[in-house]
């Protein structure tokens, strides 16, 4: 079973990716993330990081075959848009059987983010049990995989071809 774990990317279009990751393989994938940090460091952060460190760590998250899925929300303000997303994250995490869907922390839409994702699971299909939690990037490397190609999407350019063969597109 996976989980999956959901960043966002604000720019020319509202986006949400979730990364997909079998849990019996987490405990493996967390210790290779770990070793991407540097000394002094908590965690990785894409927007912080220098472009060399950012093409190392991609290349790392393609030859461990992460599997990204977008979730395209288009123009419009954030409050609008990411309710109909985690709602599109609830559909694709019952189509790919996952057990927990795990979010990037910010205070500022948790209690919003708990209400939809309730919702979204109640109403997406009542015999459906799937769990959630917000965690901090420094407490959860496997975020760091979402910010990661959710800062290169935005980005485009020559950094959207490092994240194309991770990337699948979110129809639902």
């Amino acid at each position: 079973m996976p989980t999956l774990f959901i960043d966002e990317v604000k720019g020319k279009s509202y986006r949400l990716v979730a990364v997909s990751v079998n849990n019996s393989e987490m405990a493996r994938l967390r210790k290779v993330l770990r070793n991407q940090v540097l000394p002094g460091q908590r965690s990785v952060h894409f927007a912080k990081e220098q472009d060399q460190r950012r093409k190392a760590f991609l290349s790392t998250c393609r030859n461990l075959r992460f599997v990204a899925y977008e979730v395209d929300l288009g123009n419009g303000h954030e409050f609008d848009l990411r309710p109909l997303g985690l709602q599109k994250l609830v559909v694709l995490a019952r189509e790919l059987k996952a057990e927990r869907l795990v979010l990037d922390l910010d205070e500022s839409i948790r209690t919003s983010d708990e209400l939809e994702l309730s919702r979204a699971i109640r109403i997406d299909s009542p015999e459906f049990s799937i769990g959630f939690d917000h965690m901090q990037r420094h407490e959860e490397p496997l975020l760091w995989v979402a910010d990661a190609i959710a800062w290169s999407i935005n980005r485009g350019g020559t950094w959207l071809p490092l994240v194309e063969p991770m990337l699948r597109k979110c129809e639902t």
